[in-house]
């Protein structure tokens, strides 16, 4: 997805469909290059190539306030983490789970976001890379379920308890909401943003919007026992 020019999928193998033509494709692609937790894209480009996209590609504006940190890792289960930019009044920039540690993509969002307000953690898959990112900006407080809390997590500033929702903090304005999804992991929650909605963000709000209808059901999923019971019993231990 981050290099559709570029990349595609034959049969269930994802492959290079057409070599990148234009600069911007070339960027693309080498920001997927850099971006791949299993080192499997190869090319040609140079140090300085590398270089220069390191240092200006990331974090990649999506949608308004929201941006994407590359930098997969297979330590937190090759998830993609994006990063939400708040002014610090408001409690500051928030990291959606952790992408690996990578210094540069530290001093961008240092220079660019003035750094981590918070740390949101969505299930415990996604939290082994939160200590490097805790190191590298102590101020940022890292949220996530207390039912999903590890060893690596265990001093965590925020540990959300029972069904929420909750609101982000310091969000005033109350434009972020965290809702409990239980079922991957008994503490899964997901983050639902009542952005000022215009092309083309509107289709990213409508499928964020369902985030409280999807947290209502698995809940009631959870209750019921109708969720991977090797899951289930995590919360009884």
């Amino acid at each position: 997805w981050m290099a559709p020019e570029t990349f595609g999928r034959q049969g269930v193998y994802a492959s290079v469909v057409e070599q990148p033509q234009t600069q911007r494709a070339k960027q693309a692609a080498l920001a997927a290059q850099l971006s791949c937790p299993c080192d499997a894209i190869h090319s040609d480009a140079t140090d300085s190539d590398i270089e220069l996209v390191k240092k200006t590609y990331f974090p990649h504006r999506i949608v308004e306030q929201v941006y994407a940190l590359g930098y997969h890792s297979m330590k937190s289960d090759y998830c993609t983490a994006y990063l939400i930019n708040r002014a610090a009044e408001d409690g500051g920039s928030v990291m959606i789970d952790c992408p690996r540690f990578e210094e540069t993509l530290a001093e961008r969002i240092q220079k660019e976001f003035g750094g981590l307000g918070l740390i949101y953690i969505t299930h415990r898959d996604n939290a082994p890379e939160a200590t490097l990112w805790k190191e590298r900006f102590p101020d940022a407080q890292r949220v996530l379920h207390r039912l999903d809390v590890m060893p690596e997590t265990r001093s965590a500033e925020q540990k959300l308890e029972a069904d929420g929702p909750w609101t982000l903090p310091g969000d005033a304005a109350q434009r972020f909401t965290i809702h409990w999804t239980p079922g991957h992991t008994p503490g899964s929650t997901c983050l639902e943003y009542e952005g000022a909605v215009r092309p083309p963000a509107i289709h990213v709000h409508v499928r964020l919007a369902s985030c409280a209808e999807a947290a209502e059901t698995m809940q009631r999923r959870f209750a019921q026992g109708k969720t991977d019971s090797r899951r289930s019993s995590l919360v009884a231990q």
